[in-house]
């Protein structure tokens, strides 16, 4: 059974399924496991062997020996082998049973897990079954166990102890054919280095062969051509005939070219000079002409804009006139609307009537110090002031309103309530009574008798200035104030009935 669960291992698929987590602390961890997981898994192909060789005999060492000192089978290595890796894992606690052991006793959920630590429910749950064929590398198992470690607070060296028994019981001929597959791969890489080498020197030779042999033809065409030309030098020398007296050719035209140059020279410089004058008139002209088409370009742009500023100024202008045109036909409806408003008002307002005092307002009683004392309180009787009007009113009977002025002080309004009193003094005291029936009045400590057969009274103190004034004494506007009749009379004199 050993046997052959070993073999289904070898024959799991070995793909590889690189989990992209976003968790910090797991690729922290990973980076911390790169340096072991690098020594571990990428030894040289021949230590890994020896290594397992020396395993291997150290087991057979172990198993080998038979009580019955019967005779071992040919493969006895192996079964050996495995039925010590049968022993190892059965006795042994492996990685996924002891986390799955962990968090279930910490009644933890794997969904939990996976949101802690990022990683998949998939990768969890095949960690938990011990599945590590279907896990990505070692070093990748490493950080998910870390992670799984720290979400459950366990001890990390335990945990990592117990990992590497797991990858030392499950995984070894994996870890055995992916070295040894490493290995090949390494030595096909050599030869193919080999191949390109040879190749690249295989190039660099033909392109120096053949750069030679084109540097060969370039030299052998150049001493060519310089040796026509030394015989075609020699054939024009030796076909003269030359004396003492006769100059030689070439001497005899640069004499003459010389001086044709020399002949040519004033010309030529006369015509280069006069060639310079008309570029300098002819760029001359064309300056003043882009100056002037500018200037006048420049004109015209100035009077556009100050004719449009023109326009524009008149156009404002008529507005405003327009517009104050306006305000004043508008402010003249309105006054005359105004006007018209308020004639209608004073002609739809109703003429108030005002009476003279034609008689005597009232006559005084004198009262015996009995009657006194029993009528005015002894505080008001003290309070007169001789040559003032002291008038003294007591609302007895029933309260009473009361409106009055004493000489240039403010109109005063109020309801006497029953029971109570006011004293008013000054003089010249102008009031009404809006229940004369219900008040008795005394001036100065004497009772003052009048009558009303409408119930209310105006009455003005001293008697003798009545004349001064007319009834109603006080008009009692909208909003709640009184004013005396002669400031109304002023303030409306076209509502004044006659």
């Amino acid at each position: 059974m050993a046997k052959k669960r070993r073999q289904n291992k070898k024959e799991t698929h070995q793909n590889d399924s690189v989990e992209a987590s976003n968790n910090d602390e797991f690729l922290s961890d990973i980076n911390e496991t790169e340096t072991m997981s690098s020594e571990e898994n990428y030894d040289s192909p021949a230590k890994v062997e020896v290594k397992v060789e020396t395993e291997i005999e150290t087991e057979v060492e172990i198993t080998s020996e038979d009580p019955k000192g019967s005779e071992q089978p040919e493969d006895f290595d192996q079964a050996e082998e495995i039925s010590e890796s049968a022993e190892i894992y059965s006795s042994s606690t492996l990685i996924g049973d002891y986390l799955k052991e962990k968090r279930e006793a910490s009644g933890v959920t794997l969904k939990n897990i996976s949101q802690t630590t990022k990683i998949s429910l998939t990768n969890l749950e095949n960690l938990e079954s011990n599945n590590l064929d279907a896990l990505p590398n070692k070093t990748y198992v490493t950080g998910y166990v870390k992670s799984y470690n720290k979400a459950l607070g366990l001890n990390e060296k335990e945990v990592l102890d117990i990992l590497e028994r797991t990858y030392s019981v499950i995984t070894p001929a994996k870890r055995l054919s992916i070295e040894t597959l490493e290995t090949t791969q390494t030595e096909e890489n050599i030869e193919v280095d080999k191949i390109i080498r040879i190749a690249i020197v295989g190039i660099v030779v033909l392109a120096i062969i053949a750069g030679s042999i084109f540097l060969i033809r370039y030299l052998l065409s150049a001493r060519k051509e310089s040796a026509k030309e030394v015989t075609k030098t020699q054939k024009v020398v030796e076909t003269q005939s030359l004396s003492s007296d006769t100059p030689l050719k070439t001497e005899a035209e640069a004499e003459t070219k010389n001086e044709r140059a020399k002949a040519l020279e004033p010309e030529q410089a006369n015509e280069r000079a006069k060639a310079l004058e008309l570029e300098q008139e002819r760029k001359q002209a064309e300056e003043k002409k882009l100056a002037a088409e500018n200037a006048e370009a420049e004109a015209k742009r100035l009077a556009a804009e100050k004719a449009k500023a023109e326009a524009e100024a008149k156009r404002l202008a008529a507005e405003n006139e327009r517009a104050k045109a306006l305000e004043l036909k508008k402010a003249e409806a309105e006054k005359k609307k105004d006007q018209v408003k308020e004639e209608e008002e004073d002609n739809s307002k109703p003429k108030r009537k005002f009476y003279k005092f034609n008689r005597s307002l009232y006559t005084l009683s004198e009262l015996d110090k009995e009657q006194r004392d029993k009528q005015i309180p002894e505080n008001f009787q003290r309070s007169v002031i001789s040559g003032k009007q002291n008038v003294y009113i007591q609302a007895t009977r029933s309260s009473s309103w009361i409106t009055y002025k004493s000489d240039d002080e403010a109109v005063k309004k109020f309801v006497l309530q029953k029971g109570r009193s006011v004293l008013v003094r000054g003089d010249l005291v102008r009031i009404f009574l809006g229940n004369l029936a219900g008040v008795d009045v005394y001036l100065n400590n004497q009772k003052v008798n009048t009558s009303s057969s409408s119930g209310v009274k105006s009455l003005v103190f001293p008697q003798d200035r009545r004349e001064e004034f007319v009834m109603p004494l006080f008009i009692y506007q909208q909003n709640g104030k009184a004013i005396t009749s002669d400031e109304w009379i002023k303030e409306n004199p076209d509502q004044v009935q006659r």
